[in-house]
């Protein structure tokens, strides 16, 4: 079975407000908000900290498939004898992995 492919969105409460007039969480979404990977809870909690904690694994959750993509280019670009410049390969692989720890890490 293979998983929904990405990339993967954050769908915020601010978002869900301006549009059902209410918060459900933090939804996870692909294909232009067509189709929900997932929800995470806990952005109603008053501890604060319960609410960053949603956030980060929100992001995280999101960055999934950048972050697989930029494994699978990073190790193709490992194996010898490929049609390809490994360094090259490399290089774009790392650059990959860069902007999906962006992702993940970042507001």
């Amino acid at each position: 079975m293979k998983h929904t492919p990405g990339p993967w969105d954050i769908w915020t409460d601010r978002e869900q407000n301006e549009i059902y007039g209410k918060a459900i969480g933090i939804n996870i979404v692909a294909d232009n908000h067509r189709t929900s990977v997932g929800t995470i809870h806990g952005m109603r909690s008053n501890d604060k900290s319960v609410r960053e904690i949603a956030a980060a694994n929100a992001r995280l959750i999101a960055a999934a498939p950048d972050l697989l993509a930029a494994c699978d280019e990073l190790l193709e670009g490992m194996i010898p004898g490929e049609k390809h410049n490994t360094a090259n390969v490399t290089l774009y692989a790392i650059g990959m992995i860069r902007e999906a720890i962006r992702k993940a890490t970042t507001l």
